[in-house]
């Protein structure tokens, strides 16, 4: 423990101190922990369409009402996020998975009836800690208009005083995920923080393409005690399969114009850079999640292309 925590001081250090952000100043989304507030919506620059504009958000009774595909693990209980273009299940709170210490993950992502889920899981984390993870505690449906949403509250595991917001949205139309997590740090301490997804890959069951010099689906090795040295910044992240159903799982950032993180052929994370995260300062992380059928990078990078055209007019 001691050497970890010299190791946090010392990436302190390093880190350049931003400018804090006054949370008191700040209405938007549910940074004040108002009871009832809602987490915007995520990439508003972006838009899709489609000749089926339907929608629908469900709580399983049954594994077989979720998608197949060698990776499709939701149970009864879960929730179940569907359009004409894909089909997404979030595991229900009382339901974790791998890592994970409560559910609210993304636990099969797959396109619409093509049982292609290749997906083990996505979580929310702040680091490679086990008190870096978030746990969940409460769970809250949104339908609209063209969209529907799951709105998770709850903290990190390591504190209760820093809160986590987390908003799925899916839209008619849409190739994946609009996603929103807002980390508020609560407590008396100042922490260094990447507000990022954590992806499970799952023993090489996907494998993670980053369009980096020199990557590409070569990572480097690390331990905990070097995990510093191999974070990276990457325009977007592509999970590839080549299975019997193969699909193309993509991460595109729409607040930042990328991801900073580390990958590894069973764990990658994605996320915001990394800052010193003063008492009372916060995180927002905007991203969308897409999944594409076909096998290798080639559905993800062209789909992320196209999200970057709109979000960065690349």
């Amino acid at each position: 423990m001691r050497h970890i925590i010299a190791e946090r001081l010392l990436v302190a250090t390093l880190l350049p101190a931003t400018a804090l952000l006054d949370t008191g100043c700040e209405t938007e989304g549910c940074l004040r922990g108002e009871e009832g507030c809602e987490v915007p919506s995520a990439c508003q620059a972006l838009a899709f369409t489609c000749a089926d504009p339907s929608v629908e958000l469900s709580v399983m009774t049954a594994a077989a009402e979720g998608p197949g595909g060698l990776d499709a693990v939701g149970a009864a209980g879960d929730f179940l996020l569907r359009n004409s273009e894909v089909e997404v299940v979030i595991d229900a709170l009382d339901h974790p998975s791998h890592f994970a210490p409560t559910g609210g993950g993304i636990l099969d992502f797959a396109n619409r009836d093509r049982d292609d889920d290749d997906t083990n899981h996505i979580v929310q984390v702040v680091g490679a800690l086990p008190s870096d993870a978030v746990k969940y505690l409460r769970v809250r449906t949104f339908e609209g208009e063209g969209f529907v949403a799951l709105q998770l509250e709850g903290h990190l595991v390591g504190d209760e005083r820093q809160r986590v917001y987390t908003r799925y949205e899916l839209r008619a139309c849409e190739p994946g995920l609009r996603v929103r997590t807002e980390m508020i740090n609560g407590s008396d301490d100042t922490v260094v923080w990447s507000n990022a997804d954590g992806t499970f890959w799952g023993g090489r069951s996907m494998l993670v393409f980053t369009p980096s010099a020199g990557e590409g689906y070569l990572h480097p090795t690390f331990g905990l005690g070097t995990l510093n040295d191999v974070v990276r910044e990457t325009p977007f992240v592509v999970g590839t399969s080549h299975s019997t159903s193969p699909s193309a799982v993509a991460s595109v950032p729409c607040n930042v114009e990328s991801l900073t993180g580390f990958h590894s052929g069973q764990v990658s994370t994605a996320g915001t850079p990394r800052r010193i995260v003063a008492p009372s300062d916060y995180e927002v992380f905007e991203r969308f999640l897409a999944v594409r059928p076909g096998a290798g990078a080639a559905p993800g990078v062209d789909v992320a292309l196209e999200m970057r055209r709109q979000l960065f007019a690349e």
